[in-house]
């Protein structure tokens, strides 16, 4: 993979609520919600999720109104994006998918744009080794 490509991803959406399970369940967060995900578990609650084609949009739930951006966005986009949706920075991020460890470097990339936030990484482990 290239490296231009590396450092992107493809989002399904991007929004601002609050957290329905897991250790932060009641708290605001803000979900970055990425494309791709090879399992296809029954349970999954986001099956719109799994694939990427290429020529998808991603949902941009913005407090100006809800958009839609190409889906395949670099981390300064993305970046761009989260806060957009927490400007005064104060929410948690929460990575999920599909399967977010698809997109390594991507996130690996990310992290340092997003210093001061905390994240959460909502993963099955498919591939624990990208880490």
């Amino acid at each position: 993979m290239n490296a231009a490509l590396a450092t992107r991803a493809p989002v399904l959406e991007a929004f601002a609520s609050i957290q329905g399970e897991g250790r932060y369940v009641g708290q605001p967060q803000v979900f970055l919600r990425l494309r791709g995900c090879p399992l296809r578990c029954a349970w999954c609650d986001t099956p719109a999720s799994w694939t990427w084609r290429g020529d998808e949009t991603a949902r941009v739930a913005a407090p100006s109104g809800t958009r839609r951006e190409p889906a395949l966005v670099d981390v300064a986009t993305a970046a761009a994006w989260i806060d957009e949706l927490d400007p005064s920075r104060t929410r948690p991020l929460s990575l999920t998918g599909g399967e977010p460890l698809l997109w390594t470097d991507f996130l690996l990339a990310l992290k340092p744009l997003l210093a001061e936030r905390r994240l959460h990484l909502e993963s099955a482990w498919a591939h624990p080794a990208a880490l």
